[in-house]
């Protein structure tokens, strides 16, 4: 695996890809010292569109960690996202949730998903 075992992979709407930069530099940043390198699809992707899906793949089983970053959009447009979240799960790729712009509705349903009770994580 190489580098790979220092890889954390960021799973995020299109929508939100300005909001995904800000926390893959913040990442990387803090845990600079460890060699970690936090994958995202705007960045890290080659512009060769085949083999897309077989590329999302690779990179998640490659991956220490997993960044669900959950926000209206991906209910909205996250079609994409919730294949990664599959296949991080089916790779058994430690990954963690985070809400963002989670309100009302869209908070009922993150709570059915994934079992948790989000009022415990807002301020």
């Amino acid at each position: 695996m190489g580098n790979a075992t220092k890889q954390i992979f960021l799973s995020y709407s299109g929508e939100d890809a300005f909001e995904a930069g800000l926390l893959q530099f913040a990442l990387e940043n803090l845990l600079s010292d460890l060699g970690a390198q936090v994958w995202t699809f705007q960045r890290d992707q080659q512009t060769c569109q085949k083999g897309i899906a077989t590329s999302l793949k690779d990179k998640i089983r490659d991956s220490r960690a997993g960044v669900f970053l959950v926000s209206p959009f991906t209910l909205d447009y996250g079609a994409t996202q919730w294949m990664e979240l599959a296949y991080l799960d089916a790779y058994e790729v430690p990954t963690y949730i985070l809400l963002h712009h989670v309100t009302g509705q869209v908070s009922a349903l993150v709570e059915h998903l994934f079992d948790i009770d989000v009022t415990k994580f807002q301020r």
